[in-house]
């Protein structure tokens, strides 16, 4: 779980893909949540981002969290961004269709 920081966003991602192992998944995200939120930022701004598996749903739970008020446009370059280190992870190839992972 990041440091949470005085400004937050929530909402919710679906896989393009039918495809829906969350056992996979929680692995595959988990790294990539480490991964985006261990990148150096910009002007010492902080940015984090806490993603949470949903079964019952069948998507991600994305709180994106940071010192600043974030526009509605780089709360999608956030998302759109740890969506490409996600598809990175090991297995989630299966996921990609016509190279894009995720939609909101």
């Amino acid at each position: 779980m990041p440091t949470i920081l005085p400004f937050a966003n929530s909402f919710e991602a679906y896989f393009l893909s039918p495809l829906f192992n969350a056992a996979l998944l929680r692995g595959t995200v988990s790294a990539a949540e480490s991964i985006y939120n261990s990148l150096p930022r910009k002007y010492g701004k902080r940015k984090q981002i806490s993603v949470t598996v949903n079964s019952q749903k069948k998507c991600l739970e994305i709180t994106l969290y940071s010192d600043i008020i974030i526009s509605s446009i780089n709360q999608l370059r956030a998302s759109q961004y740890f969506s490409k280190v996600l598809s990175k992870q090991p297995g989630m190839g299966a996921y990609i269709i016509d190279k894009r992972l995720l939609r909101q």
